[in-house]
């Protein structure tokens, strides 16, 4: 029985000692690996700066080519009502009614619309979001 007592007494000692041995290795390598890991960001910063910029000038560009659509469809729908050649084409293809058509486009030249002023209005915000959804 001492024995046995004897040898729970080592083992318990033996894995105290290796408990803070290992902890005196990582206190020890710790300051050395956040330092590290501070240089590195430091590092990183200007970079990440510049890509959020281009991120911005993105969203912007994806506004303005929205709202170049937007304008596109809008003369595009005013033509149906002034240019008599497309007129008379649509009525051919439609069977009669150029309404439908205004109609139907109404939806894409307003989601045109939405999407280009919200991009060119918070570019910010829509940069952060691609960002987010990107991870």
């Amino acid at each position: 029985m001492k024995k046995l007592i004897l040898l729970i007494c080592i083992m318990i000692t033996s894995f105290t000692y290796s408990q803070t041995e290992t902890e005196r290795i990582i206190d020890k390598y710790s300051d050395k690996i956040s330092q590290s890991f501070e240089e590195g960001l430091q590092k990183v910063a200007p970079v990440a700066e510049q890509g959020f910029e281009v991120a911005v000038r993105l969203q912007i560009a994806k506004g303005t080519v929205y709202m170049l659509g937007a304008i596109m469809l809008l003369t595009l729908i005013l033509m149906t009502f002034f240019y008599k050649p497309l007129v008379k084409y649509i009525h051919e293809v439609s069977g009669g009614s150029i309404y439908g058509f205004v109609v139907v486009s109404f939806i894409p030249l307003g989601i045109l619309l939405y999407n280009g002023i919200t991009r060119l209005i918070a570019p910010e915000w829509f940069a952060i979001k691609e960002i987010i959804e990107m991870f």
